[in-house]
């Protein structure tokens, strides 16, 4: 089963099942590093920030502090002295981000078949992306003989997967056009970017 996804990336910590990903800057292209013309602090969930923030414990947000949050994480941007969520915000914590960024989707198929567009936030799309990996046709059951005894087994590690769909998620690179890709077929699991193999895993 090969698991495959094109480039993706982002600015900020990304928060797996007990581990916490720090990321530093996201791979956008120089226009998209500062704000989306019409972006204002009303386009952001609140509730995702307070998650956001719950997760790497820091102080929740209000919706008076909420640019102060946002200037305090690099996710702001000052534009003729009124601060605005840049990109990397909208990609974080925005409700629709892809009314701004069209290609900020995640396109998941089994088999090429099972076609399933996952979009919103990144947050949303971690736990999207998670919840799949976790499908029976995905990382398949497996028996495994082990000293004589045949055992139910997965056929994928979790943490392997887990590691493929955050690397997805910062490595990308919104500066390309096209939505990211991943493909599960076959009997391997890699990531990729558009045209050649990063890492894998086989069953």
């Amino acid at each position: 089963r090969t698991i495959d996804s094109d480039r993706l990336s982002f600015a900020v910590p990304v928060h797996a099942r007990g581990r916490t990903h720090a990321v530093r800057s996201p791979l956008l292209p120089s226009r998209s590093r500062f704000c989306h013309n019409g972006t204002t602090p009303s386009d952001l969930a609140l509730h995702t920030a307070h998650q956001y923030s719950r997760k790497l414990g820091l102080r929740e947000p209000t919706a008076a502090t909420l640019k102060v949050f946002l200037r305090e994480l690099g996710l702001s941007i000052d534009t003729g002295g009124v601060d605005q969520p840049s990109i990397a915000a909208v990609l974080l914590f925005g409700r629709d981000p892809q009314r701004f960024i069209p290609h900020g989707v995640v396109t998941v198929t089994v088999d090429r078949k099972k076609r399933k567009v996952i979009t919103g936030n990144l947050l949303k799309q971690r736990k999207d992306l998670l919840d799949w990996v976790e499908q029976e046709d995905v990382n398949p059951i497996l028996k495994v003989k082990v000293r004589g005894r045949h055992e139910e087994r997965r056929a994928y590690h979790e943490r392997a997967l887990i590691e493929l769909c955050i690397n997805l998620l910062v490595h990308r690179d919104y500066a390309d056009g096209r939505p990211a890709t991943i493909q599960a077929q076959g009997n391997r699991a890699g990531s990729a970017n558009l045209n050649r193999t990063l890492s894998g895993v086989s069953a």
